[in-house]
């Protein structure tokens, strides 16, 4: 109760006194909104477990004694930094002078309330827990920190900032004039072509975005006076000289755009690490960094504990004609999804952005049906099992499966076997792997603001659909398809997947379809959304990611010094079309050199995205202590398990949990043509075996 009593006082004295030395109220305003927004997330997790809540024991549920217990670890660490910081800032606020030094003082009084609020000691780890923290974090006992959610992501060259600090980057010409327009550049090197690559299916593309969801996302600074949606006026609002939103200038010859009188496309700034000190901005990732499907679990425990049901280890769903979908919103008129005055809910999971349309939703659908199925199977073998040793075995089974599917069927048709053998990413098909606990799992900001968005040129306009008698349906379209509560539940799920296990991928190269390109997240209301391509181009430079050329030279070792040296990486005619835009070599961005390249031969991508990449998927496989594949671990498979994990595929996982499916790929991302797969029977494909978790009570005890 003390905490939260002096982080209020402690701000009411910032705001109060700001008022009172600056009486225009324009310094005082950003003032309290900025440490509002440093607190805000702290203030959530803190105030609803608070002892005066009355809750300080769960005898019946293990998981929420441990939350509780680390809880109060950590704000008994915090209390003597935080009365400190409080008598450090109102000494700098009544010693300011006048409005002269207000910049300094506002700097200071942020640094030392950050500081209070944000260089919190260490967790405290038990290496002998077998499972995963729900924050990832004390996966490595030396580093606790990395990987965690809410870390800074890892760089692999340093940024590029105009000003050094957070400024975003500017032309190498003489003239240090502003780079081009990203939706110029969208427009010009981006624009739709639909070529497809008929040896994928487009399954490939929905589970890469899943996967991406489950370790990357980088939050939006909270802005509570600008409004983040599609419109003419917020789109107005976000050219008002505030420093967190970088809008987008849409050309005005923009052949879309111009139609609707849209002049700029809004962007916020990516919030940003809280560090100790002033130094070169750096973002957070706000999922952890491990393959752990925390986009499934959620990424902290109020959010886990909301998609439990607590009983026989099992996920909360609903069940509609017989079978299992997410739960409807605990918050429908918040999540801009929901439409409550129509009884219109969208679906709760472990990651918000599970709604933003039907295939990837269909997604959660599945891995969620996947959790249960399996946790019904081991409450059956071990019915003395309490709720927690449920979940959490099942759990851990299930990320296991998913591990596999990732790096034996997934990555090695994005990547390529050069780089596969490179980076040491197939799976070994007997024996352990080994952790090496001093590689950094974190995942790094141009993999999650430039390289792991390669899957956006892959994007159909379009959802295939099959009903379970093999005919086809409507297909769902992209462009009106975004946040649609209807989707919630019924044969929508089943059929999209159907659909994508026949329907072929686009190809990877630089082209991007209309419905992301100038539909993306399109309101119902509205005939026009906003632009991805544009999107992740103006991203990078938030997030100060240096020019594409410096990557080249990190990847492969050479420098770049004109446009023709370009010419052994990308594709034909796109050196024209770079120099048109760009002018300079040096000012190309990561994210649009990176989609120009040639594609590796059998991979969906060019050399550097595939190096950007590998780098990560390799500290994401030897970095992370719960990876499936490594022995003499806590929690560790043994033998017998892990061969049975091994046989894991997506296939298994469709005919499990997909009614009426009978025949399908043995790799559901290779098409039914491409000879390095074939078409099998469901009651043919092996799934694992759960029998090898049996234990009797005694073991058990």
């Amino acid at each position: 109760m003390f905490c939260r009593l002096l982080i209020a006082c402690c701000l009411w004295v910032v705001v109060s006194e700001s008022y009172g030395m600056y009486p225009s109220r324009k310094y005082a305003h950003p003032l309290s909104l900025e440490a509002r927004m440093t607190t805000d997330e702290k203030m959530k997790y803190i105030m609803p477990r608070s002892d005066d809540d009355g809750v300080t024991e769960a005898p019946k549920c293990p998981f929420l004694q441990r939350e509780m217990k680390l809880l109060k670890k950590e704000m008994e660490k915090r209390e003597e930094a935080i009365k400190d910081a409080f008598e450090e800032i109102k000494g700098l606020i009544k010693s300011s002078e006048g409005c002269d030094n207000a910049t300094q003082v506002r700097d200071a009084v942020l640094t030392k309330l950050n500081a209070s609020l944000s260089c919190s000691p260490e967790p405290q780890c038990n290496e002998s827990y077998p499972y995963r923290e729900t924050d990832g974090s004390c996966n490595n006992i030396k580093h606790p920190d990395w990987g965690k959610r809410d870390s800074c992501l890892r760089r692999v060259l340093s940024p590029s900032y105009h000003d050094g600090i957070s400024e975003l980057r500017r032309s190498c010409n003489v003239n240090e004039s502003e780079l081009p327009s990203p939706r110029l550049i969208s427009t010009v090197l981006h624009s739709e072509k639909n070529i497809t690559n008929d040896n994928i299916t487009h399954l490939a593309m929905i589970f890469g975005q899943f996967l991406t969801h489950d370790i990357t996302f980088v939050s939006f600074v909270p802005l509570s006076h600008i409004e983040f949606e599609l419109g003419p006026g917020p789109f107005d609002l976000c050219s008002e000289g505030e420093p967190e939103c970088v809008p987008i200038k849409v050309p005005e010859n923009d052949s879309f755009y111009v139609n609707y009188s849209i002049k700029k496309l809004p962007i916020l700034r990516s919030l940003h690490c809280n560090k100790c000190e002033r130094e070169p901005r750096d973002q957070v990732n706000s999922r952890t960094s491990y393959l752990d499907l925390s986009q499934v679990y959620g990424i902290k425990g109020d959010i886990q504990a909301s998609i439990r049901k607590f009983e026989k280890g099992l996920l909360i769903s609903q069940e509609v004609e017989g079978a299992e979908y997410p739960p409807d919103s605990l918050f429908p008129y918040a999540d801009n999804c929901s439409r409550p005055q129509k009884n219109e809910k969208c679906a709760w999971t472990g990651d918000l952005r599970a709604t933003q349309h039907i295939a990837l939703l269909s997604m959660q659908t599945l891995w969620l049906r996947e959790h249960n199925r399996i946790a019904k199977n081991l409450s059956g073998l071990n019915p003395h099992w309490d709720d927690e040793k449920l979940f959490q075995t099942t759990r851990r089974i299930v990320e296991g499966r998913y591990q596999n599917i990732v790096f034996k069927q997934w990555l090695p048709w994005m990547l390529g076997n050069e780089y596969m053998q490179k980076f040491n990413l197939t799976p070994k098909e007997d024996d352990y792997t080994v952790y090496d606990p001093d590689l950094d799992a974190t995942v790094s900001n141009e993999f999650s603001a430039a390289a792991f968005r390669f899957g956006h040129s892959q994007a159909d306009k379009n959802f295939w659909r099959e009903d379970k008698n093999g005919s086809w349906l409507d297909p769902v379209e992209l462009s009106t398809g975004y946040f649609l509560p209807y989707n919630n539940t019924g044969e929508h799920h089943d059929s999209v997947l159907r659909g994508s296990l026949k329907q072929p991928m686009q190809k990877f190269d630089r082209h991007g379809d209309e419905a992301v390109r100038n539909h993306l997240f399109r309101q119902p209301y509205l005939p026009y959304g906003s632009d991805l391509f544009a999107t992740d181009i103006q991203r990078g430079r938030d997030h100060g990611l240096r020019p594409y050329v410096d990557y080249i030279k990190h990847c492969h070792n050479k420098t770049v010094n004109n446009f023709t040296d370009l010419k052994e990486f990308l594709v034909d005619n796109v050196t024209e079309l770079l120099q048109t835009v760009y002018g300079d070599v040096n000012d190309i961005d990561l994210f649009t050199g990176g989609l120009s390249e040639k594609p590796i031969e059998n991979a969906e991508m060019g050399k550097t995205f595939a190096c950007l990449i590998s780098d990560v998927f390799h500290r994401l496989k030897f970095g992370d202590r719960f990876y499936y594949e490594h022995g003499n671990q806590s929690g560790s498979f043994n033998k017998d398990q892990l061969a049975s994990i091994r046989n894991s595929t997506l296939a298994s996982v469709f005919c499990k949990n997909i009614g009426e499916l009978q025949c399908i790929q043995e790799n559901v991302f290779l098409s039914r043509q491409n000879t390095n797969t074939s078409v099998v029977d469901c009651s043919t494909i092996e799934d694992v075996n759960l029998t090898l978790w049996k234990e009797d009570q005694q073991q058990s005890n």
